[in-house]
């Protein structure tokens, strides 16, 4: 609720239905984040035990550069499919359709 009420008195109810949008979106780019983190964790774990460090730093390397792309990925269709991703969400609001668009295009 400080989100809330910290949002209604710099951008108004408008600006709480905006920032709704973003942390919906949000909280699927972090559980995408979280998805990779999860799926190496057996994986080093097994390969800890087993001693094979290499095989490690190669798990390590494939998830990393899952992320950055994943990352780039979802950066270019925060930026280019701002109205499209605003537009799942039914707002008919023209006000916190334009405040939701330019809110993902900043936090993206």
């Amino acid at each position: 609720t400080g989100y809330n009420l910290a949002m209604v008195s710099l951008a108004g109810t408008e600006g709480v239905a905006a920032f709704s949008v973003i942390n919906y979106l949000h909280g699927f780019m972090f559980l995408s984040f979280f998805g990779i983190e999860m799926a190496l964790q057996p994986l080093i774990s097994y390969y800890h035990g087993a001693e094979e460090s290499e095989r490690i730093k190669s798990s390590m390397k494939i998830g990393e550069k899952t992320a950055v792309i994943l990352g780039i990925l979802l950066l270019v269709i925060g930026w280019g499919a701002a109205p499209f991703l605003v537009g799942l969400f039914g707002i008919e609001s023209t006000e916190i359709k334009q405040l939701a668009i330019d809110g993902i295009r900043l936090f993206f």
